[in-house]
């Protein structure tokens, strides 16, 4: 049985990838993907996991994690 957490989770990361598409849709995708990596490489350059301290990664979490409180929260 799918518990309450997992489909929290499942939610969080589409809505997490959807941010990224979005960004990718304004940006353009040569543009996020120059910014991504660039962010990747400052986080490594700063001894930092290169995803976790990725800004990039974390606007798209704090983005996720809203939305979710905004529409998703109360359908389960």
């Amino acid at each position: 049985m799918t518990t309450l957490k997992e489909i929290y989770l499942f939610i969080i990361t589409i809505l997490h990838e959807i941010h990224h598409a979005k960004q990718i849709y304004k940006m353009g995708r040569r543009k996020f993907m120059k910014k991504y990596s660039q962010a990747s490489n400052m986080a490594d350059l700063d001894g930092k996991d290169r995803y976790w301290a990725n800004k990039w990664e974390r606007k798209a979490e704090n983005w996720a994690k809203q939305e979710y409180s905004k529409k998703w929260k109360n359908k389960f």
